[in-house]
Parts: C-alpha cells; structure tokens; sequence
C-alpha cells in the first residue's frame, strides 16, 4: 500500500467512514481480497493490480483514525494507520450536473436560478449541508442525501444564486457536524 487517498479528488485527506476512499499501491489484485479499518471489513467497489475503490465502514463513526490492512489471497499488508474525520466534503471530478443533466464546464455554464446536482462523497447522515458559489455563503440545499444508487457518494442539488459574474467560480460544499463544519476544497464551476 503506498496510498490511501480520497476517492473524489485522490487527495491524502482523512476518511469519512460511510464514505469513499482509494488505496493505491501494487499487488492489490487476486482471487480474494479483503480490506479491514480496525478489523471491520469494507465493501469494495472495485480491484486492479494497482487500485482499490472501497466504502469505509460506516460503523466506524466517532473515531479520529483506524488500523488498516490489505488482504489478498491470504497474504496481508502491513498495518497502517489511517485518518478518520467525521465529515469531509470532496466534490468528484466531472460530478457537477447542470439542470438538464450536462456536465457543467468552460462551454457549458449554468444559468442564474437553475439547480445544480453535486455529487460528492464525506458527507455523513444528519449533517447539516451548506453551498458557496463564488461570494454567495451558506446557500441552503434543495436536498441534500444519498445520490440514488451510488454508495458512498452524496448528492447536493442547490440553485445558482442571480447576480454572478460570467466565468469560472468556486463552488463550495460544507458540512456540518456537531457544530464543527467540514468543508471541500474550491471546485471550479461555470457560471453564465
């Protein structure tokens, strides 16, 4: 294991349990594998050689990291310690939605009033979710939950605020836990 990073933007931020995560290294690939956060086993998403996508155990709430092993074909990884946050907003890479289910880029930009669907992953259950686009703050989702079959990944649908100037933006997710908010690195949004 030379890795383990977060899946929507392969940044070596700390895990969401409940959320995404990517382990990278080699020899990850065999007839049985199996990946365990403090002897809990993940659900695995998908396994090459050199990357596996799993759901980190959701039961692994309240806990600030966990000992992580790689199992394949009966030979283990050296235990690892990994970061355990409570949230963490990671927005995917091509996983803003326009209103009519356009990927939203440079020529393709979102219209004033229309709704965006976002989808990120470190968004946990009961949290209290936030939007910024560009200088507009605490901009209250439209829904704000579980994208309809994809584990792991959340999906935020919030309006785009009248008033921007035309261009690339920065779009904001923030999550709140227990009056701790947890929010995503600046995503590049179009506006028009």
């Amino acid at each position: 294991v030379s890795a383990v990073i977060n899946a929507a933007t392969f940044a070596a931020t700390p895990l969401v349990p409940g959320s995404l995560g990517t382990i990278k290294g080699s020899n990850l690939a065999g007839q049985v594998v199996v990946v365990t956060f403090d002897a809990v086993p993940a659900l695995l998403l998908y396994d090459s050689p050199s990357q596996i996508n799993l759901w980190v155990p959701a039961g692994l709430g309240g806990r600030t990291s966990a000992i992580m092993v790689v199992t394949v074909d009966g030979s283990a990884s050296t235990p690892q310690t990994v970061a355990l946050a409570p949230a963490g907003p990671s927005i995917f890479a091509g996983g803003v939605l326009n209103q009519d289910y356009s990927a939203n880029g440079a020529g393709n930009a979102a219209a004033a009033g229309s709704i965006l669907q976002i989808f990120a992953t470190g968004i946990p259950p009961g949290a209290t979710v936030a939007a910024q686009i560009g200088d507009r703050q605490n901009l209250v989702p439209l829904y704000a939950g579980p994208a309809p079959t994809l584990t792991g990944v959340q999906q935020v649908n919030v309006a785009v605020p009248d008033g921007l100037a035309a261009g690339s933006v920065p779009l904001i997710l923030c999550a709140t836990v227990a009056g701790q908010p947890y929010c995503s690195a600046g995503y590049s949004l179009f506006v028009r």
